[in-house]
């Protein structure tokens, strides 16, 4: 057994165990509920992750005496992966998704992973919008060409469930649009690349401002060629380096 095996271990143990009390209610202390739906909940492993859970199991709040904590406005398979992140470290973003309580339906990945981003970012769980970062980019780089239609469907709710002063995943969306050569040809042709600008400007003056660095005035001393290019290019006359 290696060492990283070995340190491993003793996490995994600990992550099989939190699913297990999750699963049976074992010691819980506290309820999430959400359009219905309750979840038995264990108030130590949710306050050590999330400042809105931290806040809300040791203020002076309502929600301390009751130990019930109402969700209003979310989905239901949302709250539950947010809940499987909090035990597992983890969750499902399958196409088909479920929940403990029975329900299911089709979600694509990107839709999935941008709902948990902002779930992290409201609910104050820097490790669930690290993971859901990388797993929208997993699902950008296994997407089929056929159904890149998925990723720009998903453009407005980027930045529309986010605050301007995260860019986390705005950054990731527009990085993704424009560093991977194959799938931009393929983006830029598909109707819905038109239709997503004008739906969310801001994403247009973002895909902007990260190319403009890029692209500069360059002038050849040898042949004295002007030309506009890419920055740290070659005169496209003589082949010589711009400066």
């Amino acid at each position: 057994m290696t060492s990283a095996n070995k340190k491993r271990a003793p996490v995994d143990e600990l992550i099989e165990g939190c699913k297990r009390i999750l699963g049976s209610g074992e010691g819980s202390d506290l309820k999430v509920e959400c359009d219905g739906i309750l979840w038995t909940v264990h108030s130590v492993l949710l306050s050590i992750q999330s400042r809105f859970f931290q806040a809300a199991c040791t203020g002076n709040f309502k929600e301390n005496t009751t130990r019930i904590i109402q969700l209003h406005g979310e989905l239901p398979g949302t709250v539950d992966r947010m809940i499987s992140y909090l035990y597992e470290l983890n969750y499902s973003d399958g196409k088909v998704t479920s929940t403990r309580h029975g329900d299911s339906h089709y979600i694509s990945p990107f839709d999935t992973n941008v709902k948990m981003y902002a779930m992290g970012e409201k609910f104050g769980i820097d490790g669930l919008k690290q993971l859901a970062k990388e797993k929208f980019e997993v699902a950008f780089d296994s997407v089929a060409p056929t159904k890149l239609g998925q990723f720009l469907d998903v453009i407005p709710e980027v930045y529309n469930s986010t605050p301007d002063t995260d860019e986390g995943l705005r950054e990731l969306a527009v990085t993704l649009t424009l560093t991977r050569e194959d799938s931009r040809k393929d983006l830029t042709s598909l109707p819905e690349f038109k239709s997503t600008i004008i739906q969310t400007p801001e994403f247009a003056l973002d895909l902007i401002l990260k190319t403009v660095p890029h692209v500069k005035s360059g002038y050849c001393h040898k042949c004295k060629h002007h030309v506009i290019c890419k920055a740290d290019t070659s005169c496209s006359e003589c082949n010589k380096w711009l400066y």
